[in-house]
């Protein structure tokens, strides 16, 4: 009877690991379930709070990466955005997705201060940079669906009109959605999210 206490123990150390990594991306919310609202958020904000006002803490970004090496290409490039250090929400999701931590699985999507990789955030846009890329291959964000209800410019971007983290993703999914995307992603070139601003 010890022996089979035993041999059972070491068989649920033996799986456990691999039970855990087989959960759904949504079971722990990539660790999000477990914080409190004051670790992103200033609570005693007074007002209507909407996803353009929510009031960003600072408390995990104090001792983040204080400046990343930003997204760069010819096209985007030339199409002279005030892209820059992150700020606001993305400022907040960088306090913690700085590259520094992999996780389980050994990988990080940014390198170490670095979001070269990644799509391109904190930078405006708006009507004007629409207008700017060739071949109106990005939406007008003022007068274009989001898939989410409202514009792109209202349901995507910050006050400042800004494309953050938040754009694309939504710490406080219940629908299980993978990495917390607000939208469908691929595979392919036709999925919700790309398209949502992306003309082709």
């Amino acid at each position: 009877m010890k022996r089979q206490k035993i041999m059972t123990k070491k068989l649920l150390i033996a799986i456990l690991p691999a039970l855990v990594m087989a959960l759904p991306a949504n079971a722990a919310q990539l660790g999000h379930a477990n914080l409190k609202c004051a670790e992103c958020h200033i609570t005693q904000q007074t007002g209507a709070v909407s996803f353009q006002t929510a009031a960003w803490s600072t408390q995990s970004t104090a001792d983040g990466i204080p400046t990343f090496k930003l997204y760069s290409s010819p096209r985007f490039n030339a199409l002279n955005t005030d892209i820059g250090q992150p700020d606001g929400a993305s400022k907040m999701c960088l306090g913690c997705h700085d590259g520094s931590y992999t996780g389980v699985s050994g990988s990080a999507v940014f390198g170490m201060n670095s979001l070269a990789r990644s799509h391109p955030i904190s930078f405006t846009y708006d009507s004007s940079l629409a207008s700017r890329v060739p071949r109106n291959a990005l939406r007008d964000p003022s007068v274009t669906s989001s898939g989410l209800g409202g514009t792109i410019a209202k349901d995507m971007l910050d006050q400042q009109s800004k494309m953050q983290c938040t754009s694309c993703h939504d710490v406080h999914d219940q629908k299980g959605s993978s990495k917390m995307l607000r939208l469908k992603f691929g595979p392919g070139t036709n999925d919700p999210l790309c398209r949502a601003c992306h003309n082709r």
